[in-house]
This record gives C-alpha cells, structure tokens and sequence, in this order.
C-alpha cells in the first residue's frame, strides 16, 4: 500500500461553526440530546424513527440481494456506494476539494475529536446528535442522519432474522449501559418496560448478589425471545445464577460493544440454551462485522467500505491488520478512510485475494482485537502497546482486564472460569512479563467482575496514572 496522505489541519477558528460555535445550533444540539432517551422509550416514535419505510426500502433494496451475487457484483455496489459517500464527503470542510477514493488520507479518532464540525454536510437538514466516550475516555461528538439510524436498524434486524426474530416485534431485554433508574435509588425494581412492553430495560449497575433474584424473577415473567447485552454484563448474569439455579432458556443472546473471548461465548450458549450473535461496530458507524461461531467473523460489505492495513509482521500462525472503514450510510458526518483503532486477526495463509474477500464479507477473519487506548504508560511517558496478546491461547479464562495503578505497578484482573489453577496463573504471568516492562510489577488476581465505565463497558485496559497526571498539571 502506497503510503497514506497527510491529515489536514483543523480550519481556522474564525469559520462560522454552524455546529460547535452558533449558540442556537448548541442549543438544539443539547435538547435533542435530551428527548432522545423518552423517544427510543416510546415504542411508536423509536419505530417511527427507526423504521421510516421508504428509507429502510432504500437501504434493503440496495444490500439485500448481495448475499447471492457474485463477488465481483459485490465490489462493484461497494464502489458505487463509496462513490456516493465521497460526494457528501467533499461537501463539509474536510473534504472540500479532495478527489477519489485513494486521495483521501487516513482520518484519525482525534482529528474528528478536534474539530467534529469540518466532517458535517451542511446540506442535510435532518442532523441527530449523537457522541462515544471511545476507549480512551475521551469524548467524541458525532451527527448521524436519519438514514444512518434506519440504515443500523435494518442492519440489526438483518442479524436475528435468520433466527426469526426482529429489533421491532420481538421480545427483548436489555443489559447494557442504559440508564433505567439513579445509581443510588437501591430499592427494586431495577428495570422498566417500553416500546408498548416489548422490551424489558434492566439496570446493569444494579445487577449483583443481592439484587440477583430479582433479575432472575423479572427475566422469566418476561420470557426474552433476545437478550441484548454487553459480553461483562452477560457474564455476570451467568455468574451470579449460577449453575445451581434454573437455568433461563433465552433464545438469542446479541452481544457487542466489547471483546467476547471464545470461551465466553461457548459459555454462554451452554447456560442460556442460546444462540449467540457477537456482533462488532463502532459509535461512528464505519463498518460492521458479526460472528455466531467462535473464530468466524464476518464483515457486511453493505454497511461500510473495508480497508485492511498490514500492522505487525506474520507470527504464531496469523496476522494483524487494521481496520479502516468508510461510512455507507451516514450523509449528515461522512467518514472516509476512518482509523477505528482496532484490527483484525487473519490467519498467516491469507493471500491478497483471500484479504479482499473478507474485506467484502465473502470469507471469515478469527478475531477482532486492540484499540487505539490500549496501552499503558512509563513514567517517561512511553506508551506500552501490543497487550492484546496477552489473553491470547488462555485457557479456563472468561475475561481479562489490565489496570494500572501506577507507573510501576499493573494489576491483571482475571474472572476465572471453574477449570482455573495454578498452571493457567502461571501462563497468564509468562505473557503479561513478554509484553509489560520489567520496571513495572505485574499482580494477577482473579475477580468476580472487572471495572466498568460511566457507560457500562468493561475496557481491557485502565490507566489510573491518567488521573494522577491530570491532578498534577
């Protein structure tokens, strides 16, 4: 690959910011912030939104049919559709005066972080707020059009409907990062109903030994033909019902947000008696990939343009590429060639023509891994990355997380499955050394859940020296 063109500079502050700088426009911004959680609770706005027919029929009739067609037919629609992006691309600041697809350059997360409002077509007046907290913890302000919700609608429903059920008419439960009721209300219930009771809305924060039962209770009154959940969230559930517990048969469990290991989900199949959708996006709407297997992901070439970038040179029988994605469906906040910070695991076999076909969701890629946050820090301010490999071929483990206290100290919490000993400490010990630096110390210690953030994702890595740093400035 021919090397990537320069980012260009935030524009000068002087520009009248239709988004960031026009008091009315914050304004708007900030309310519509605001109805937006009574609007996905109300069953007949969210479907009304989410659901709008004759822009879901645009959205069908263009992906639909692309499973049966040949993969030359496959990258000649993903062409066209890149096409069409780069046209409402070259109409925000960013993108005025750039050509075809390959004189764009590499857009970082924190080039939209400075300055979200160059990367917004001030042509489409529909324009929702939306924004992530990323891995790093920084936020990112982002703007979706009304295509791009019912574009993420259709697409979700497109992943239960070949277990027969649909995001609209089926049962679902939620255990994800929704608030459903304050942090300090410790009083049952910890969930609602909404969209007209269809979906059960559950209070992960509130989900523990002493609120188990109620969970438990609640879930079978409702009968969830899905569960919609984070990988954390779900494997607390299993933990705290324990085997010894009638067991819930749930249908489907569709997990994302977060890294599921293997082990996860073949455990979780086992206890629900579920099929497990595992499915992989991003807040910035890029690409999406899914797998119901362990090992077998697949990407949708109708959502979003792939673009893999070699990142490390072929070891322990595969190789890492990065995973650039171009926004399908997103004309409010076209994103071209975005860096997601994460890649992809392929196996070493993998020709040129083998990575164009999973680039075009036509053959599977083993594993999703890294983000760009994932890294600790030396006192000299070096980042230590590539700890992605430390989980990697471990047995009896459900999940891993890295925090580091301090500049001289990590600590590598461990939820165990009941298989766990001595030999599987003594392999976690041996990788985390290969990767993290001998100055600092490495303490394993198996818990019974890992940290969570303000939005209810558990994050492979924590830096509580980002904190000591900021106090000290």
């Amino acid at each position: 690959m021919s090397p990537a063109p320069t980012e260009s500079a935030p524009a000068a502050s002087g520009f009248d910011d239709a988004i960031n700088r026009n008091p009315a426009a914050a304004s708007l911004r900030s309310f519509l912030n605001r109805l937006a959680p009574g609007a996905k609770a109300n069953g007949i706005i969210d479907a009304a939104i989410r659901r709008n027919p004759w822009l879901r029929h645009k959205v069908a009739s263009a992906v639909l049919r692309m499973r049966d067609w040949p993969v030359a037919e496959v990258a000649g629609l993903c062409a066209r559709l890149t096409e069409r992006s780069l046209r409402d691309a070259r109409r925000t600041r960013y993108g005025r005066g750039r050509g075809g697809y390959d004189d764009w350059p590499l857009l970082s997360p924190g080039r939209v972080r400075e300055a979200p409002a160059d990367f917004v077509n001030p042509l489409k007046l529909f324009r929702a707020p939306a924004s992530t907290g990323g891995t790093t913890g920084a936020p990112l302000q982002l703007t979706r059009s009304l295509e791009s919700i019912v574009a993420e609608q259709f697409f979700l429903d497109e992943l239960l409907a070949p277990h027969g059920f649909s995001m609209h008419r089926s049962r679902i439960a939620v255990l994800r990062g929704d608030r459903v009721k304050d942090a300090l209300d410790l009083e049952a219930p910890y969930g609602r109903l909404t969209h007209g009771g269809r979906r059960l809305a559950l209070s992960t924060m509130h989900l523990g030994p002493r609120t188990v039962s109620w969970f438990y209770r609640a879930l079978r009154e409702f009968r969830p033909q899905v569960l919609w959940v984070y990988p954390s969230a779900a494997l607390s559930l299993m933990k705290l019902l324990g085997d010894e517990r009638a067991r819930l048969g749930i249908p489907v469990i569709l997990a994302s947000s977060e890294v599921m290991p293997a082990s996860l989900h073949l455990a979780l199949e086992r206890h629900f008696e579920s099929d497990v959708i595992n499915y992989y996006g991003q807040a910035e709407r890029v690409c999406l990939a899914y797998s119901t297997r362990p090992h077998r992901f697949f990407f949708h070439p109708g959502y979003g343009r792939v673009e893999l970038a070699a990142e490390t040179s072929p070891e322990a029988g595969h190789r890492r590429f990065r995973i650039i994605g171009t926004s399908f469906w997103n004309s409010a906040m076209p994103l071209v060639r975005y860096d997601t910070g994460d890649a992809i695991i392929v196996p070493n076999d993998y020709d040129e023509a083998a990575l164009n076909d999973v680039a075009l969701g036509r053959r599977h890629f083993l594993s999703i891994e890294g983000r760009e946050g994932e890294y600790l820090l030396t006192r000299e301010g070096v980042r230590v990355i590539g700890l992605n490999q430390i989980p990697r071929e471990l047995k009896n483990v459900f999940q891993m997380q890295l925090v580091q206290n301090a500049y001289d100290s990590v600590a590598v919490n461990v939820v165990a499955m009941p298989g766990f000993g001595p030999d599987d400490l003594h392999q976690i010990e041996r990788q985390a050394r290969a990767k993290i630096p001998a100055e600092m110390s490495v303490d394993v210690c198996v818990v019974e859940e890992l940290a969570t953030g303000p939005s209810g994702k558990a994050p492979f890595v924590i830096r509580l020296v980002d904190r000591e740093r900021e106090r000290s400035r």
